[in-house]
Order: C-alpha cells, then sequence, then structure tokens
C-alpha cells in the first residue's frame, strides 16, 4: 500500500499490529545505546508494564555495537526496542522495514514487530513533543490568546534551542504537526544548523512535503523586527554558557523570551527544572519539562508494541510522575 501524509500526521494513519495480544505470554523490551544507567527508560517500561497488567519486561543493552542486539530482536519474546544515541541511524540497516516517519527525521528510535512478523523501525519523538506542547497550550492564561483562535500556536512562528538530533523531532512537530510557519533556530554551531536545514530540505521534498522555513539566529540583533513565536522547544542538555557563542545563543533566547509569551518545552529531563525551563518561567511563559514529554510519548511507544488498548490503558499522569520521582532519584 503506497504511503500518504495525510492531515500532517503520518504517524496516525498506520495501524502498527494487530497481533493478539496474550497478556500473559513474557516479552521484552530491549533499550540498547550506551551510558544508559542513568537512564529514566531503565525503571518507567517496568511501571507500566506492571500498570497495565502484562508480563512484559524491560532489558537494557548497554554497548557500542548491535551485534547482539540483531539477533535478540528476532527472538520469540521480542516485544519491542528503544533506540538511543549512538545508534539511532545505524539500527536502519538491521531491520526489515523503516516506514515514512524514521525516513523523514533520519533516525529511529523504536522497533516493533508488525502483523505480518517482518521487524519495522519507527520515530514517536515527535509524538512526544506535539501531544506536551498541546497539553500546555489548554494551560495557558486567557489574556494570553487571541480570542478566536482554537490553535494558538498555528500560523504563528516558533523556535527551536539547539540542532542535533532531537532538533530535527522538534522542528516537525512545529511545522507539520502545529502549523507554525517558521522556524527560528537557537545554536551556537552554524554548521549544525546548515546540516538541519539540509536534512530538511531533502527528507521533506523526498517525502512530497514543503521543507519548513528555518532561520537561524545567531545573537540578539537577528532578532528585531521578527514576529513573535507562540511554541518553543529546547533540545539541547542543561548546562552554563561559558564561549562568546554560547553567551550569545542564551542572549538570543532571553530577547525571545522577553516577547509575547507563549508555550516552552524543555525536553531535557536531568535535571528537572533547567536552567532554560527557569527563565521561560521567570518570563511569564507557560513550560513543561521533559519528563512531560516521556509520559507523552509512552503512550505512542506501547502503542506501536501492544496495540492501542493496551496505549489507551496507561494512566498519562501518574506515570509522569513516576518520571519525575525517577528524576530526582537519579540526581542523589
Amino acid at each position: 500500500m503506497a504511503w500518504e501524509y495525510v492531515h500532517h500526521f503520518p504517524y496516525e494513519q498506520t495501524v502498527y499490529t494487530s497481533i493478539s495480544m496474550d497478556q500473559k505470554a513474557e516479552k521484552h523490551i530491549l533499550f540498547v545505546g550506551t551510558n544508559l544507567s542513568h537512564a529514566v527508560s531503565n525503571r518507567i517500561h517496568d511501571i507500566v508494564a506492571k500498570e497495565v497488567g502484562i508480563n512484559w519486561q524491560l532489558e537494557a543493552m548497554d554497548t557500542p555495537v548491535l551485534d547482539k542486539f540483531a539477533k535478540r530482536i528476532r527472538d520469540e519474546d521480542f516485544g519491542g526496542a528503544i533506540v538511543t544515541i549512538p545508534h539511532k541511524i545505524n539500527v536502519l540497516p538491521l531491520l526489515d522495514h523503516i516506514d515514512p516517519m524514521a525516513q523523514l527525521l533520519g533516525a529511529c528510535n523504536n522497533v516493533y514487530r508488525r502483523a505480518d512478523g517482518l521487524l519495522a523501525g519507527t520515530n514517536t519523538d515527535w509524538i512526544g513533543v506535539r501531544d506536551s506542547l498541546l497539553d500546555l497550550s489548554q494551560r495557558v492564561p486567557g489574556d494570553q490568546l487571541a480570542t478566536d483562535s482554537t490553535e494558538p500556536g498555528r500560523g504563528k512562528p516558533a523556535f527551536v534551542v539547539g540542532a542535533g538530533g532531537a532538533a530535527r523531532a522538534a522542528v516537525y512537530a512545529l511545522s507539520k504537526a502545529l502549523g507554525a510557519t517558521v522556524i527560528y533556530v537557537i545554536n551556537r554551531d552554524e554548521h549544525e544548523v546548515a546540516a538541519l536545514i539540509h536534512d530538511a530540505q531533502n527528507g521533506y521534498r523526498k517525502a512530497g512535503l514543503e521543507p519548513p522555513i528555518i532561520k537561524h539566529l545567531r545573537k540578539p540583533s537577528d532578532a528585531i523586527g521578527l514576529e513573535d513565536a507562540y511554541y518553543g522547544i529546547g533540545t539541547v542538555p542543561d548546562f552554563e554558557p561559558c564561549t562568546e557563542t554560547e553567551l550569545d545563543a542564551r542572549a538570543v533566547f532571553i530577547e525571545i523570551l522577553n516577547r509575547q509569551r507563549g508555550v516552552f518545552l524543555d525536553m531535557c529531563y536531568r535535571p528537572r527544572f533547567t536552567r532554560n525551563l527557569k527563565l521561560a518561567r521567570e518570563k511569564g511563559w507557560t513550560s513543561g519539562d521533559g519528563g512531560q514529554v516521556v509520559g507523552w510519548q509512552l503512550k505512542a511507544q506501547w502503542e506501536v508494541w501492544a496495540g492501542k488498548d493496551i496505549s489507551d490503558a496507561i494512566p498519562l499522569s501518574k506515570m509522569i510522575e513516576q518520571v519525575h520521582e525517577i528524576v530526582e532519584s537519579l540526581a542523589h
């Protein structure tokens, strides 16, 4: 069947699995990457499985190579996989099928078994971003919203802090799912932004989509005369800026925040309250942390692996609270 991009939500057009669920059957979710010891995924997925009453367990594979993983995903007890740095690209040749979202974003963070038994790769990062922002938008004070707007971010600019892998999912969520007209990118490295623009131009056109308009803001003066952004997303680790380019990027961020207030989401979840998140809240922006992104993405991940009924059974608020508790425990 030919793939179609419908309503800008390609993820929602795919039926990922129709395999009947045996809730007593033991399955394993593989978590593959490096430096996994402090990752929330190590604990949250076992909590989800217990909450929804299925016999699934997470199996962490902290490894720089994928030899064992390549064999493990073919085992009968394979339920799905979470793929993180540095394997989001080099996992692709190991799979039978790469869905359009993974192709478009150039990375796979989720492996699942299709109804026909083939192993497929997708990308669910953008879903956690989209759904977190939509949820946060419902909390924006009425005096900050246009009275005639049911989708306050549509038709307005948005901004992204950072230009790495997570920024690609953020750009898609903002431009195609939430209707941002232009994406302001705040980043210290011009080459990273150039690569982001290049990948977007090529990937989106190949998928039959209009590439997003991306504008690199290097210094506060670059923001002069620009239309105010409504949505903003942080995609970088929490750190104190030191170099000239880092200080310039922070100054641009503050300049954007000083304008019309909107919604800011920081994808970084350690620490829970990052420097950027604190700044956004001080400036009056409705803000969310990376734990919310993890929580919303849980539902998308489990729908891919186990079906919509299991995903719908996940108590979202409770799981977000669990994520926050895990993050706090990792800080000590």
